[in-house]
């Protein structure tokens, strides 16, 4: 449920005329939705770092869950995800809001299947299978997430532990903008000073209870407002 990038590239100059003429008409259709400035005034010499992504659907934010079915897939389908990604590479998301997944319908109902490897006194994989109900959720803006990759395997090491290992194999991001964490209006902001209260500042280590913090906010979301 991992959003699966195609191409990236890195690109130098001014940008296309017709990529600001499909801004420009975007902001003409969905003004409320435009919140960027015209991306007109970069320099001649600017960088660009072009992602060729897979389409993911619609938000979850702007989705209709039809039914209880559809509401308990999404989850699972998160929660699976987000576990797999923990027992691999130590992966925390850290901004995992409705806007950052992705929702796309099938006509016909898909069953998924999620490979958990072992942990802890598991010996053995765990293999989940559970119905789409016809919904596939996609987890897409990595941002501020955390991961560690293991030079060898590309996983996370094999005691689960990413202690004495070397910080160049884990990638993080700071979060020391005071103004991430002052937000007001929306359970969202309430989740980023929970996530820094629970990771104390220390957004180096892993701490997959904010993988909880945001499942937990977006079955809050699902439960007041997507339902009826």
């Amino acid at each position: 449920n991992f959003v699966k990038a195609f191409r990236v590239c890195i690109c130098q100059g001014p940008l296309p005329t017709p990529l600001l003429r499909a801004w420009d008409r975007w902001k003409e259709e969905y003004p409320d939705l435009c919140e960027n400035s015209r991306p007109d005034y970069y320099p001649p010499n600017q960088l660009f770092a072009v992602f060729v992504l897979e389409m993911g659907g619609e938000t979850l934010e702007n989705a209709t869950v039809s039914t209880w079915k559809e509401a308990r897939s999404i989850i699972r389908q998160l929660a699976l995800s987000m576990a797999l990604a923990e027992r691999t590479n130590h992966f925390e998301h850290r901004d995992l809001h409705w806007g950052n997944i992705m929702v796309t319908r099938y006509n016909s109902n898909l069953t998924f299947l999620y490979q958990l490897p072992p942990s802890g006194d598991r010996q053995k994989s765990t293999l989940i299978s559970i119905p789409s109900y016809r919904v596939r959720c996609t987890i897409i803006d990595y941002t501020l997430s955390r991961l560690y990759i293991d030079n060898d395997t590309g996983d996370a090491s094999k005691d689960g532990s990413t202690e004495g290992k070397s910080s160049k194999n884990i990638f993080y991001v700071a979060l020391k903008d005071e103004a991430l964490f002052q937000g007001e209006g929306d359970i969202q902001f309430d989740v980023y000073r929970q996530m820094r209260n629970c990771a104390k500042d220390d957004w180096e280590g892993y701490h997959p209870h904010t993988n909880v913090l945001w499942l937990t906010y977006v079955l809050q979301k699902i439960l007041t407002t997507k339902s009826s």
